[in-house]
């Protein structure tokens, strides 16, 4: 039994869903033209950041293995009180847990079954999670557990091609992807079908969008339609929306950090736009919760539950219907289950702590994505991207997926000249971020 939770335990060396590399140059070229940041008003750009189509690490993993990959579940005394985990209502779509299965590490379908017997019953999924083998994971636990399907509530996103400087996207396309999913999934049906990644209040109105999801909604292959959103222009995207009433869900960035920034409070009011939503009958889903991740490499942060704290904290906020969390293996599926069953001590303390490192000690070394730096980079160097894969490198373990990510990148996009460049970013970035020098650091970890 020991050697099955050794199993489960494994890391694979992943992360985020991703686009074309080639959208990089046309996304900072219609950002350039379309507007330029305003620092003392903090005025965002309309656009959402770049991120990579995730790549597979085919030389990790024996095709034999993958395929012989036995159906074992690790004892632990958390599986004792099956489904014992709280639930809270999505919006329109019933009750959901306070735990979302966040499946873009995913690659174990024995660490699935565990989870649902904990009580999870939200799966979170992408087409470009682990270069497809996450909806492949999830749907190889659901053919050997038929049964489990009505018991969950399952999503994925629309894979949107952004071939064009509006990044509309294309309807067939968008179905397609759909039907893709579906199979990788081995399910006729998803609960959440998400427009991920929004940037732009065009993307939230498009028509091409909405007659894809109604289309897949009449075949019976989905029931309802979510966004996405992590961006710059987040406010008026998730306020245009809530005011739409075509979403049922809205997942985005929510953490203690963001929360309690007051550079951020400048341009999200969160309480505002979250109490909307519930209003509205919209289920909100946080993600992001550790802002970071900053906690695993940092020796003063040992020992202390920062990443229990968190997850504790955005639940206190009762408009708030689950915290999506990236889960790897057994050890953190139990770690977040055991997060929500029990109550901390200090962990104020360690959430304060952990914004006081991430601001000074740690030089604001936490990007947000907010793309203000974008218009001013003469190179049109991936600011957001490249510091999130350094993220990955030096926070989540998964150095070989940051450097693949990094090196898929095009010359122009990667931080090449940042060491000898002018730095017209000097001071741009409003949460305070030391682009330059971050970039410098992250192009020598990054580049082999």
């Amino acid at each position: 039994m020991e050697d099955e939770k050794n199993k489960l335990n494994q890391e694979p060396n992943s992360i985020e869903d991703g686009s074309n590399p080639k959208e990089s140059i046309d996304r900072r070229d219609f950002l350039k033209k379309a507007s330029l940041a305003t620092i003392g008003g903090i005025s965002l750009p309309f656009i959402s950041f770049n991120s990579l189509k995730a790549q597979e690490d085919k030389d990790d993993e024996d095709e034999d293995t993958k395929k012989d990959n036995k159906e074992a579940e690790p004892e632990s005394k958390n599986e004792d009180s099956s489904g014992s985990l709280a639930t809270r209502d999505l919006g329109k779509l019933g009750k959901v847990s306070v735990i979302t299965f966040g499946g873009n590490l995913i690659t174990d379908s024995n660490v699935i079954k565990s989870a649902l017997n904990m009580g999870v019953t939200c799966i979170d999924t992408a087409p470009g999670y682990y270069g497809g083998q996450s909806e492949e994971t999830i749907g190889k636990f659901l053919k050997q557990n038929k049964d489990a399907r009505k018991k969950i509530i399952l999503s994925t996103k629309f894979k949107i091609d952004d071939e064009d400087p509006a990044y509309g996207g294309d309807e067939n396309k968008m179905f397609s992807s759909l039907e893709k999913s579906l199979k990788r999934l081995n399910t006729d049906y998803v609960d959440i079908v998400y427009v991920h990644g929004v940037g732009g209040i065009h993307r939230v109105t498009n028509d091409k969008l909405h007659a894809a999801f109604d289309k897949a909604k009449k075949k019976g292959m989905v029931k309802h339609l979510g966004i996405t959103c992590f961006n710059g222009d987040m406010k008026a995207v998730i306020k245009k929306a809530v005011e739409d009433g075509r979403f049922d869900v809205i997942q985005f960035y929510y953490n203690y950090i963001r929360r309690n920034d007051k550079y951020e409070s400048k341009f999200f009011d969160y309480d505002k736009v979250i109490s909307k939503a519930k209003e509205k009958k919209i289920g909100i889903i946080a993600s992001e919760p550790f802002a970071g991740g900053f906690d695993v490499t940092k020796p003063d942060f040992k020992g202390k539950d920062f990443r229990g704290a968190s997850i504790r904290w955005i639940l206190k906020n009762e408009n708030i219907s689950s915290v999506s969390v990236p889960i790897r293996n057994y050890n953190e599926l139990e770690q977040y289950v055991k997060a929500v069953s029990g109550g901390g001590s200090n962990d104020e303390g360690a959430l304060s702590s952990y914004q006081k490192a991430v601001t000074e000690q740690w030089k604001h070394s936490y990007c947000r994505a907010c793309d203000v730096c974008l218009p001013v980079c003469i190179f049109n160097v991936a600011v957001p991207d490249i510091l999130r894969y350094r993220a990955q490198f030096e926070n989540f373990g998964m150095e070989k997926k940051a450097i693949l990510s990094y090196k898929a990148l095009i010359d122009q996009n990667q931080a090449v000249y940042c060491e000898t460049c002018s730095e017209p970013c000097k001071h741009v970035c409003p949460f305070g971020v030391d682009i330059k020098p971050s970039l410098v650091q992250a192009h020598k970890l990054l580049t082999l």
